[in-house]
């Protein structure tokens, strides 16, 4: 696994740099534009594991890479186990550049007050808040990935891109969903939604604590997914 794992990283190192960077500048304008940190860090940590994912198995099918890499002394099931550690690795590295990424934002901004439009994105940063805000974001992340991996892990990228974005519009759709009802329906139903998504002042820390317990939870059917996607990739044919 950690032999797959470095693969996947040595594959990405070339772009991991000119992503980061990309992700950065998306970011600044992003909450400039919304008037928000927590939507610059919303981009960063959504966005660069995405990217991650897709383009990692896009370089699967580069230059038959894929058909060679199984020549060499590592089994399917390896690479399976290897290729989702390494896209948890880089969800949660995600998570503290996005977090990083609104502490230095609110620094900056608060030492500008000069500059309104900028010193406001500090006004009302709560970083317990931001923190458990952004774990949430990587629940979703991984939701993601656990929908997508087994298919692209039997399919490939080519085919499985017919299907995986209908997967990303289904939890697209149910997260409006939820944002558009969340007063009216979904906190009647589960009240301790408002904990976890609009935390009083003095539910930061539970806030925090929930969100985490929802990221260690998910962990579960992360690894069952990848149990799937074993089962998957030993029966493809290439």
């Amino acid at each position: 696994m950690l032999v797959m794992i470095k693969s996947d990283f040595i594959t990405m190192k070339n772009s991991a740099l000119q992503l980061l960077s990309i992700m950065l500048i998306v970011a600044v304008f992003v909450s400039l534009g919304t008037g928000t940190l927590i939507a610059g860090v919303a981009a960063i940590t959504a966005a660069f594991t995405f990217m991650y994912i897709f383009s990692i198995v896009a370089y699967d099918e580069m230059n038959g890479w894929e058909r060679f890499r199984l020549t060499l002394p590592i089994s399917r099931r390896q690479v399976i186990a290897g290729r989702y550690a390494s896209i948890l690795i880089v969800t949660i590295a995600s998570v503290v550049f996005g977090m990083v990424f609104s502490l230095v934002g609110s620094l900056i901004a608060s030492s500008l007050p000069q500059i309104p439009f900028v010193a406001s994105l500090a006004e009302g940063f709560d970083p317990v808040v931001e923190t458990a805000h952004v774990l949430l974001i990587a629940a979703m992340l991984l939701i993601a990935a656990m929908l997508s991996m087994p298919l692209f892990m039997r399919f490939g990228m080519t085919k499985a891109t017919r299907i995986v974005p209908l997967v990303f519009v289904f939890i697209m759709v149910g997260a409006l969903y939820l944002i558009s009802d969340f007063d009216d329906v979904v906190v009647q139903m589960l009240p301790v939604l408002q904990t976890l998504f609009l935390p009083a002042p003095e539910e930061t820390l539970t806030s925090l604590g929930l969100s985490a317990l929802v990221f260690a939870c998910l962990l579960v059917p992360y690894a069952i997914s990848a149990g799937i996607a074993m089962k998957l990739y030993e029966g493809r044919q290439f």
